[in-house]
């Protein structure tokens, strides 16, 4: 394992939070970040970043362990609520896998 996959996974148990990862086999628990994804305001005409939470569409990113693929992952649920995957790739330096980065959306409401 290359150095800055040690860190990594440093952090991610430092700062992560659990997330159940659930297929048609089962229930899988994994330490991973979610952050919520906002867009800018377009009635700005400037390209200037819009405060987080501003414009709030349900979609959230996760980070996770590479050694989890999200590939068959039917729900997402952290802190009560439920996502689906939109897009999700497992992300390398070099050779190695270094984390799962996925682009969720909320599926509404609580779980």
């Amino acid at each position: 394992m290359n150095p800055a996959t040690v860190l990594f996974n440093e952090a991610l148990h430092t700062y992560g939070q659990p997330v159940t990862l659930t297929r048609p086999g089962g229930v899988t628990t994994v330490i991973a970040c979610m952050q919520p994804v906002t867009d800018r305001n377009p009635a700005q005409a400037w390209d200037h970043p819009v405060p987080p939470g501003l414009l709030d569409k349900g979609r959230y990113l996760y980070i996770g362990p590479p050694e989890e693929t999200l590939s068959g992952v039917t729900k997402v649920t952290w802190q009560g609520r439920s996502f689906e995957v939109i897009r999700a790739e497992t992300w390398y330096l070099g050779e190695m896998p270094h984390h799962m980065w996925a682009l969720l959306v909320s599926k509404g409401g609580r779980v």
